[in-house]
Formats: C-alpha cells, structure tokens, sequence
C-alpha cells in the first residue's frame, strides 16, 4: 500500500501501528520535503527547469549539486 501525507493528516489522532505503517509514513514524510525543496530549487535555478542538452559529466555534477541542496 502507498501512503501519502494526505492520509496521515486526515487521522492525525492515529498513530502507525505497524513498523510497515511507520516506514511509510517517515518515507512520506521524506519524499513530501524533497518535493517541496526540488519545487523551491526549481524555482530559484531556473537551469533546473530547462531541458538543455549537457554532456553527462555536467548533468552528474549538477544532479549532486541538487542532491547536496535538497539532502542539507
């Protein structure tokens, strides 16, 4: 089953019960604030957006470039 944060907030008297129920709700909760943070990165460069062809070296180094902003 795949959670979304839209079903822990709408129980949000509900604890998970299971160790399965709370690896999916901290991995939704993860995955919300990478989408959130990759959303705002997107929007202050704005080279993230655009879908330039670069060699695969520079495509590498951006990638942990973004990965290092969205992980910190």
């Amino acid at each position: 089953h795949h959670y979304h944060m839209f079903e822990f907030t709408a129980h949000w008297a509900c604890t998970p019960r299971t160790p399965k129920e709370l690896f999916n709700h901290r991995h939704s909760s993860l995955q919300n604030a990478i989408e959130r943070t990759s959303a705002m990165l997107k929007g202050c460069f704005s080279i993230l957006k655009m879908q330039v062809q670069y060699p695969f070296q520079k495509k590498f180094k951006l990638f942990l470039l973004h990965v290092c902003y969205t992980t910190s």
